[in-house]
């Protein structure tokens, strides 16, 4: 058994020992981790947005400890945005893990609909829809992330966000018990490593020198040089992202190359397991 992490001791009067899988359920308002025989219970003040979670696979182990049961090793995928970490996402996928895409949670939640779209419209005004009832992307790109930004902006959209995105990240994981591999592709982990409901067996990073990134997202993306830096400057630096990582995957090689990487530690991954 393994302690669980500092952020659920905080909750709690003194740190409570529990085996190394748990079961999480959100209900009135409350986070219930269940273990054998133990019950610990903490408010969880944003857990009122997720009326859609009845149940989830949680994880206590300690980043880079291995899976206690032998059936699924958890790993966060990370990087600076524009690097190739969609690359090494999709041929992670190929090969036979299965792919919880943190950007698509996100895009989901907004949807006209979604969970997340009513609570950003009553925190940040009408403005932030569009007369189609979709989300006006630009002028939360601008008023979230631009350099105009209010201070706390990012901080605000982020607390709407982030509890919804982990509550579908944990049904879909629920939903696939036979899944060997998880791969969490969470472009901002640094940022949200002492708050997310997950611990990883393995945190991969995938990098990329800035001005080559800054080239991808003028070319690719279509953003305006100004945009792309504003976005490279509200993510977490590439020291913050190693500092996590355990594995870095360099995407300036050639891309057969780096494809063949990936698979060779995907490989490790079954053979460790």
């Amino acid at each position: 058994a393994h302690q669980l992490p500092r952020r659920i001791f905080d909750a709690v009067e003194r740190p409570t020992v529990f085996p190394a899988t748990v079961f999480v359920s959100v209900a009135s308002g409350h986070l219930t981790l269940l273990a054998v025989g133990q019950v610990l219970q903490r408010s969880l003040e944003p857990a009122s947005r997720l009326p859609s979670l009845r149940g989830a696979v949680g994880d206590s182990r300690p980043r880079g400890a291995p899976a206690i049961m032998g059936t699924m090793m958890r790993i966060g995928l990370t990087g600076g945005i524009a690097a190739g970490k969609s690359t090494v996402a999709a041929q992670l996928k190929q090969l036979g893990a299965l792919h919880i895409d943190y950007d698509a949670l996100a895009h989901q939640i907004v949807e006209p609909g979604g969970v997340a779209l009513p609570q950003i419209v009553a925190e940040f005004g009408p403005d932030a829809l569009l007369a189609d009832g979709t989300m006006n992307r630009p002028w939360i790109a601008d008023h979230v992330f631009g350099a105009n930004a209010a201070p706390g902006a990012r901080e605000r959209l982020d607390a709407i966000e982030h509890p919804l995105i982990y509550a579908e990240a944990a049904r879909l994981e629920h939903e696939h018990p036979e899944a060997a591999i998880i791969i969490h592709d969470i472009p901002l982990l640094a940022e949200v490593i002492d708050d997310i409901p997950f611990a990883f067996d393995h945190i991969v990073t995938v990098e990329a020198p800035v001005c080559m990134r800054l080239d991808r997202m003028v070319e690719e993306r279509g953003m305006s040089l100004e945009q792309a830096e504003a976005r490279i400057r509200h993510q977490s630096s590439e020291e913050e992202r190693r500092a996590i990582a355990d594995i870095v995957i360099d995407s300036t090689h050639p891309l057969p190359e780096m494809l063949a990487q990936v698979g060779e530690i995907y490989a490790g991954w079954c053979a460790g397991r």
